[in-house]
């Protein structure tokens, strides 16, 4: 399935969306700070999920990457409302996206932990014992 066409990367650009429409807003000083760095970890989310769709290893050390990224966010989003940067309606509709962000994220990572090969103890990666 290509990256585009995963409901995580679906909900992470919808998410990217709306947090462009409400930075546009935030006042001139705070834009280059708070609404910069918005911007950016959403973007890295973007295209770390579409990195991690194409990884045939590491894919959960992406994903954790990724949910990383929304705790940023997330904590992005509860110091704009604070400070009233954005309204209470639009808080809530960010939050459910978050929120679907990281049970999909959740449910990725322990799916690509589960797949990835188990080393033995005894052995190291390449010998033969």
């Amino acid at each position: 399935m290509k990256a585009k066409e995963t409901p995580i990367y679906a909900t992470t650009y919808q998410l990217a969306e709306m947090l462009l429409r409400v930075t546009r807003n935030f006042p001139r000083d705070l834009k280059p700070t708070l609404g910069q760095r918005i911007m950016d970890t959403s973007m890295n989310m973007i295209l770390t999920i579409y990195r991690a769709n194409a990884a045939k290893e590491g894919r959960a050390v992406l994903v954790e990457k990724v949910l990383e990224d929304l705790q940023v966010i997330e904590m992005a989003i509860r110091l704009s409302s604070d400070q009233r940067l954005i309204s209470r309606k639009q808080h809530g509709q960010l939050i459910e996206l978050t929120d679907s962000i990281g049970r999909q994220g959740f449910r990725w990572k322990q799916d690509a932990q589960r797949r990835q090969p188990q080393m033995h103890p005894g052995k190291r990666h390449g010998q033969n014992v």
